[in-house]
């Protein structure tokens, strides 16, 4: 059954619907909408579109990729796109955790781990109180993973303290769990 969203998308000229936003935005809809192997298809089927894809699509596509067991395409895509010289910190910061989380996937906790405490620093100063909650988060995570307990547990209380002084209680849960499985 389709969505209003997508019955209004449908309704867009073809002009508006078949370039580079239209593209973007169809994507966007099916991830709303959780509908991931409808997102793949598109992205599939569009390869003239998905090297000027904007960096939160692509950190967005590379979190499916990952979720379709597909992290060393995840890790390519996300690496080349960490190339261009145009990006932003805040989108290099995007790209950074979606790179990190795919590692993670792939079982490369290491690298996780590095790409992570490259993501911390790159953050701050730059990067708001619930993005570094997310980013210490993560590196607990992968430091857990690799059996750094005592720094996972270092890293989940700084989560905390992030996302508590973000007031937001969705990281702030999250840190809790992870210090309560520490």
């Amino acid at each position: 059954q389709e969505s209003k969203a997508e019955q209004l998308f449908a309704q867009l000229p073809a002009t508006e619907r078949e370039n580079q936003k239209g593209f973007e935005a169809l994507l966007n809809i099916k991830n709303s909408l959780n509908r991931y192997d409808d997102f793949l298809n598109i992205w599939q089927q569009h390869p003239e579109q998905r090297h000027n894809a904007e960096p939160v699509t692509i950190a967005k596509t590379v979190f499916v990729l990952s979720q379709h067991a597909k992290a060393q395409e995840a890790i390519t895509l996300v690496q080349e796109t960490l190339k261009r010289d145009t990006l932003s910190v805040w989108q290099r910061a995007v790209l950074m955790n979606a790179l990190g989380v795919s590692l993670n996937d792939a079982g490369a906790d290491e690298q996780a781990e590095d790409v992570f405490t490259q993501l911390i620093a790159l953050g701050a100063g730059h990067l708001g109180n619930r993005n570094m909650a997310i980013s210490f988060y993560n590196r607990a995570l992968a430091r857990k993973w690799l059996g750094y307990y005592q720094e996972a547990r270092s890293d989940g209380l700084e989560s905390y303290s992030w996302a508590n002084e973000a007031s937001n209680s969705h990281e702030v849960g999250k840190a809790l769990c992870m210090l309560g499985e520490i």
